[in-house]
């Protein structure tokens, strides 16, 4: 489990313009995820693909959100 949140945050490092999109759709209501939260009340269960994300960021750069 270590191991997993481990690469998990190396993954988030690398991806923060992703991590900013989901940010902002989580707080506009778009991605709620499955009902799980961590400490700050954002969702901990989003389970998004790395072609998830890429999209998002696109969409955000477009304006979309």
């Amino acid at each position: 489990m270590i191991a997993k949140l481990a690469k998990a945050r190396q993954r988030a490092r690398k991806y923060t313009e992703a991590l900013y999109t989901v940010k902002k759709m989580v707080d506009k209501g778009l991605l709620t995820g499955g009902g799980l939260k961590d400490a700050g009340g954002y969702p901990a269960d989003l389970d998004l693909s790395l072609d998830m994300l890429r999209l998002f960021v696109v969409n955000d750069r477009a304006g979309l959100y």
